[in-house]
């Protein structure tokens, strides 16, 4: 999915002087997946990503992200 995002090693600067960057690996994006504190499943995450695409990352778009917040 980090193809999605712009892929490995890519960095894009967003709104209020905040930016995101993709890891520059397989093996970094593996050793930092992020954990989740309910249940996500792999449909929703690839929703959630295919909303951020348009932003590289920058917005996450409600509701197709909603699921992956898990209330917090």
């Amino acid at each position: 999915m980090t193809g999605e995002l712009g892929g490995y090693g890519a960095s894009f600067n967003c709104a209020g002087g905040t930016s995101v960057s993709n890891p520059t690996d397989q093996a970094q994006c593996v050793a930092t997946w992020p954990t989740y504190r309910c249940m996500v499943t792999v449909g929703q995450l690839e929703t959630c990503v295919y909303a951020e695409a348009p932003s590289h990352g920058c917005n996450t778009p409600e509701p197709q992200c909603t699921p992956l917040v898990c209330g917090a």
